[in-house]
C-alpha cells in the first residue's frame, strides 16, 4: 500500500505569477547603482511561472502522490485564471482558491546576479495579503488528515489562529513562517503555536525566535556547524516545544538540518550533495516533504531523509517544480542510502 494512501492534505500560502530573469551580465554592483556601461542588460533566459509558499508546497505534495488541495488568493484577473489552471492541470485541488474582486494577483520578479547561488526577488504580494480563514473555510478544516501552512501577509497572519482553533483530533498541522509573521511573532505567531505539531525554520529564522524567546541574541556569531550555535538551536527548539510544537525543523542551508523532538532525540543531519543550479524553492520543497510523510505516518528519520533528497533535487534545476520527486523516487533514494545521519 502507497504510503499516500487515503490521505487529505491542505496547503494554504501564497500564489503567485514569477518572472525569472536570467543573466550572466548582471552584477552585484549594478544593484548598488555601480557598475553599469549601459541601460539595458541582456537576457540570458527568460520564464514565466507559477510560485509562492502555497503553490510549492501544493505542487511538492500533489507531485508526491498525495491528495492535496491549496487554499489561497489570487485576484479575479488573468494571471489569478492562470494560477488555477496550472494547478488544476497539476492534480491540485481549486476548491479552496479565493479570488479578490480588488487586489491584482501577486507577482514576483527574480533576479539571478554573478555569485549569488540563490535569487534576488522583488515581489507585489497582492491578493495574497487578504487570505481568509472564514467560517466556511474552518468547517472544511476537520475534513483533511494535515494541514501545512506555508508563509502569510497582512491580514492573512491571523488564518493560522483560525485554523489551529479548528484543529480536529489527529490531524497534523505544520507551519513555516514567513519574515512577515516574525516581525510580530510575540502577537501574530508565537501565541498561536498551541496546537502546531511541526515547526518549520531556516537559520535566521532561528536567530529571530531566540532575540523573543531568550531575551538576546547569541554573544558570537558563528557558522552554523559551530557547538555554540548548536547550543543556540537546542535552546530555540526547547522553548518552541514548550510553546506547542512536537517537531522542530531548521534548515541550515548546506550545512543539512537540525531535528528535535520534544521528549526525544535531537539531531544534525547531512545535507546531500548536488549541483545548485538556484537555492529558490529548496526549503518549500523540504518542509512539505517533511510534513506529507509525517501525515502518512512515516517515521521522522525517513520523512528527513526524503525532504532533503527532495530539496537538493529541486536546487539542481531552474524552478521550483521541476526538480520535485515522487514519493516512490523519493522511498527508493531513501532505501538505497543516498543519505546518511550524522
Amino acid at each position: 500500500m502507497p504510503i499516500t494512501s487515503g490521505k487529505k492534505l491542505l496547503e494554504v500560502g501564497g500564489a503567485t505569477v514569477d518572472f525569472l530573469c536570467r543573466s550572466g551580465a548582471l552584477t552585484p554592483e549594478m544593484l548598488l547603482g555601480t557598475g553599469f556601461e549601459r541601460n539595458k542588460i541582456d537576457l540570458d533566459s527568460f520564464t514565466v511561472s507559477t510560485g509562492g509558499g502555497g503553490v510549492n508546497a501544493g505542487r511538492g505534495v500533489a507531485k508526491l502522490g498525495f491528495d492535496s488541495t491549496l487554499l489561497c488568493r489570487v485576484g479575479d484577473d488573468e494571471n489569478g485564471r492562470m494560477i488555477a489552471e496550472r494547478l488544476r492541470k497539476a492534480g491540485i485541488s481549486i476548491d479552496e482558491v479565493q479570488y479578490d474582486p480588488v487586489r491584482p494577483t501577486g507577482v514576483a520578479v527574480s533576479l539571478d546576479i554573478q555569485g549569488r547561488s540563490e535569487a534576488l526577488i522583488l515581489a507585489d504580494r497582492g491578493a495574497n495579503q487578504n487570505l481568509s480563514a472564514d467560517p466556511g473555510v474552518l468547517s472544511r478544516v476537520p475534513n483533511f488528515d494535515g494541514i501545512y501552512l506555508s508563509s502569510l501577509a497582512g491580514g492573512s497572519r491571523d488564518v493560522l489562529g483560525g485554523i489551529v482553533g479548528a484543529k480536529a483530533p489527529g490531524q497534523l498541522i505544520a507551519v513555516n513562517p514567513g519574515a512577515a509573521q516574525l516581525e510580530n511573532m510575540e502577537t501574530c505567531l508565537l501565541p498561536q503555536l498551541l496546537g502546531v505539531d511541526l515547526y518549520i525554520a531556516n537559520y535566521s529564522e532561528a536567530l529571530a525566535l531566540w532575540w523573543v524567546t531568550a531575551g538576546r541574541k547569541p554573544s558570537v556569531d558563528q557558522g552554523v556547524g559551530a557547538e555554540i550555535s548548536r547550543d543556540f538551536l537546542r535552546d530555540v527548539a526547547a522553548a518552541l516545544h514548550q510553546m506547542g510544537p512536537g517537531i522542530v525543523a531548521v534548515t541550515l542551508g548546506s550545512e543539512g538540518v537540525f531535528i528535535s523532538v520534544a521528549e526525544g532525540e535531537q539531531k544534525f543531519h547531512p545535507a546531500v550533495s548536488c549541483n545548485v543550479v538556484n537555492e529558490t524553492g529548496a526549503g518549500d520543497a523540504f518542509g512539505s516533504t517533511l510534513f506529507a510523510f509525517l501525515s502518512a505516518g512515516m517515521e521522522t528519520d525517513i520523512a528527513v531523509r526524503a525532504a532533503l533528497i527532495n530539496a537538493a533535487s529541486v536546487v539542481e534545476h531552474g524552478d521550483t517544480h521541476s526538480g520535485l520527486l515522487s514519493g516512490v523516487e523519493l522511498l527508493q533514494k531513501v532505501n538505497t542510502g543516498a543519505v546518511s545521519l550524522r
